[in-house]
C-alpha cells in the first residue's frame, strides 16, 4: 500500500509518525518528571514544615523563657522593695517604742483594751498581759506608757498597704498589737515565740 502512495504522502506519514512518537516519549518523560517533582515537592514541604515547626517551637520556647526571666526579675524586684519597706517600717516602729522608753515622763497614756474588747475590722491598738507576767505597779506603768505608741505606729501602718499587724512583745510579758483584728488568745505569750527570741 505504501508503494502506491505518493511520495509526499509517505513523507507526511513518516513525519507524522516521528512527531507522534516524539510527542509520546516527551509526554511519558514529562509525566514521570511531574510525578517526581510532586514527590520532591511533598518531601520538601514536609521537611520545610518540620523545620518551620521546630523553629516555631524553639522561638516560642525562647519567647516564654525570656518572658519568665523578665517576670522573675520584676517580681524579685517588687518583693525586694516590699521587704525593704517592711524593714524600714520595723525600724521606724522600734524608734517609736524606744522614744517612749527613753522619755517616759513626757507621756501620759491610758489603759488599753484587750483585743477581744475591740471591734473586728476597726483599726486600733490593743494589749494584754501574758499569763505568766508579774503584774505590779511598774508593769502597769509600762502598759500605760505603751498606749502612747498609737500615733507613731498608726502612721507607719498607714503608709504600707502590705501590713496587716504591727505587734510587739516586751520582756515583762506585755503583748501589744496595732491592727484591725480582734482575735484574742489569753494563753499567748510573745516571749515564747521564735520572732521574739531571735531579736
Amino acid at each position: 500500500m505504501l508503494r502506491n502512495m505518493k511520495i509526499g504522502l509517505k513523507i507526511l506519514l513518516v513525519m507524522l509518525s516521528v512527531s507522534l512518537g516524539s510527542l509520546l516519549v516527551i509526554s511519558v518523560i514529562s509525566f514521570t518528571q511531574m510525578i517526581n517533582l510532586n514527590r520532591y515537592s511533598d518531601r520538601a514541604n514536609t521537611l520545610l514544615g518540620g523545620t518551620a515547626s521546630i523553629e516555631s517551637e524553639n522561638a516560642l520556647k525562647k519567647q516564654a523563657e525570656d518572658y519568665l526571666k523578665k517576670l522573675i526579675i520584676s517580681n524579685a524586684s517588687y518583693y525586694n522593695e516590699s521587704l525593704l519597706t517592711v524593714k524600714s517600717d520595723v525600724l521606724a516602729s522600734r524608734d517609736v517604742i524606744e522614744g517612749l522608753y527613753k522619755n517616759p515622763g513626757n507621756y501620759k497614756g491610758y489603759t488599753m483594751p484587750r483585743p477581744d474588747q475591740t471591734k473586728e475590722g476597726e483599726l486600733s491598738q490593743k494589749a494584754f498581759f501574758a499569763k505568766t507576767a508579774v503584774v505590779d505597779s511598774s508593769l502597769t506603768k509600762e502598759f500605760i506608757l505603751l498606749s502612747n505608741a498609737e500615733i507613731g505606729l498608726a502612721s507607719v501602718y498607714a503608709y504600707n498597704p502590705i501590713l496587716s499587724n504591727i505587734y510587739l512583745g516586751t520582756k515583762s510579758g506585755i503583748s501589744y498589737r496595732y491592727s484591725s483584728h480582734a482575735n484574742f488568745n489569753p494563753d499567748y505569750d510573745p516571749r515564747e515565740r521564735g520572732w521574739y527570741r531571735e531579736t
